[in-house]
């Protein structure tokens, strides 16, 4: 009897949920499919942030994890790439990142013990004391994350060959597509009771984290977490949508993205989106072409606004967020951060040990000066070499949009869509036009005539 009920544990311990089983059988499939394939299917999971595929010991492993996995392993089938990579360097920040990301999360918690540190509850941790630190599993989680993360990276700057710059528009198009549906059919079901397959699309969440409101309002938070990093990705987005080929269709799916972004009720979307419109207006210039194009996204969110009755609501959760307890947990987290920051030594005490409400403030304490300045110019060359470049402007637009709210209010460095902006500009610093490729062949091939002669 002992061990037909110690067999029955192990397996509930390990128990697939259905929309894992699909998405197996989705990876499988695109093993027998061109490279791409297996990028595009994790850029699409990475908004699937709540749904669970393979349940382990209480936990469930997300997608895009698993999207994760299965790319490694793909990536060590594939022949080994013939071209030189163009940004060699970036092989080098992120290797110099993880080495000293790496060996602070294993030693910080020991050099720095009993130190008051925030934790992963970050309302409990301000409002009812902080814990002391101490090595615990959210160190070695976060090694975990670190390493899939990081490895996936570089396997996509490694097969970089394998995918076009026009599949990851669509791919990433098809991301913020999916994610609206699900957030609009998640909405409605809140608001009209509309039936949703709440067990199987959002396994890892709590039915009042679901049914949360704010200033009385259901908000729209699709298959993330919480409606703020939500609003974070479907804010980032629409700027990245912004500057694709515009056409009828274009400027109705932007209308539907604003509208996630009012739905969600989230202050940081919302800032984020005004962010949007000053770096749309900076880099393409004061041009009456340009304004006009604001003032109408302007026009159409205020008459928006204006119809749902939303505004008020808005502008009074905005104005007074400074005063309420989330503003003041989100300060008094961020502050605690850099005071870890300087009692470290500027070291910082390792990646899980401590948590606030802002990106920067996190690094700092968690990985210090040295590791924060390292993942700074590995972001940098990642991303701002492709705003020279008009066809992957999106991609700027994307990152260094949602980059601002996780420097405002979205701390965590596990944050699926902020590594999906990264996996896409690894593309990208790879992808070599086939004209480039042809004059790169021809140049070789005459330099190897030269050598015979």
């Amino acid at each position: 009897m002992h061990l037909q009920e110690a067999y029955t544990s192990k397996i509930e311990c390990l128990l697939m949920t259905s929309f894992g089983a699909v998405l197996i059988i989705l990876l499988i499939m695109s093993f027998f499919l061109p490279f791409k394939y297996v990028v595009g299917l994790l850029i699409i999971m990475c908004p699937f942030m709540i749904s669970g595929t393979i349940h382990i010991g209480g936990k469930y492993v997300q997608p895009y994890l698993l999207c994760e996995g299965a790319l490694i392993v793909r990536s060590l089938f594939e022949s080994r790439n013939t071209l030189k990579i163009k940004n060699g360097s970036l092989f080098i920040y992120v290797l110099s990142f993880f080495i000293y990301a790496f060996f602070i999360t294993l030693s910080g918690p020991y050099v720095f013990e009993g130190m008051d540190v925030v934790d992963k509850n970050l309302d409990e941790s301000f409002l009812n004391g902080y814990t002391k630190l101490n090595i615990s599993i959210n160190n070695f989680t976060q090694i975990g994350y670190l390493i899939l993360n990081l490895t996936t990276l570089v396997c996509v700057l490694l097969h970089h060959d394998k995918i076009e710059l026009k599949f990851l528009r669509k791919t990433f198009i098809t991301s913020v597509a999916v994610s609206l549906t699900f957030g609009y059919w998640e909405f409605l079901s809140k608001m009209m009771g509309f039936s949703f397959p709440y067990d199987i699309l959002m396994t890892g969440r709590e039915s009042g984290m679901y049914m949360a409101t704010v200033m009385g309002r259901f908000r729209m938070s699709s298959l993330c977490t919480e409606a703020s990093t939500f609003g974070a990705f479907i804010a980032s987005a629409f700027w990245a949508v912004m500057t694709m080929r515009k056409s009828i269709w274009h400027y109705l799916f932007l209308i539907l993205i604003f509208g996630a972004v009012v739905l969600s009720m989230s202050g940081t979307a919302y800032i984020a989106f005004s962010f949007g419109i000053m770096l749309y207006l900076y880099n393409k210039g004061i041009s009456p072409k340009y304004i006009i194009s604001v003032l109408i996204v302007i026009l159409v969110s205020y008459l928006i606004l204006n119809y749902i009755e939303y505004y008020k609501d808005i502008f009074l959760m905005i104005s007074k967020k400074s005063e309420s307890s989330s503003g003041q947990v989100r300060l008094g987290t961020a502050i605690r951060s850099l005071q870890i920051f300087i009692e470290s030594y500027g070291l910082g005490v390792g990646l899980g040990s401590t948590r606030s409400s802002s990106f920067l403030a996190d690094m700092l304490a968690q990985v210090g000066l040295i590791g924060t300045c390292l993942l700074a110019i590995l972001f940098y060359k990642l991303i701002f070499d492709l705003k020279k470049k008009g066809k992957y402007l999106w991609i700027f637009y994307y990152t260094a949009v949602l980059m601002f709210c996780q420097i405002l209010a979205e701390s965590d460095f596990s944050y699926s869509c902020f590594w999906m902006g990264l996996f896409i500009a690894a593309s990208c610093h790879g992808i070599i036009p086939r004209k480039a490729i042809s004059a790169y062949l021809l140049l070789y091939s005459l330099r190897m005539l030269s050598q015979r002669k």
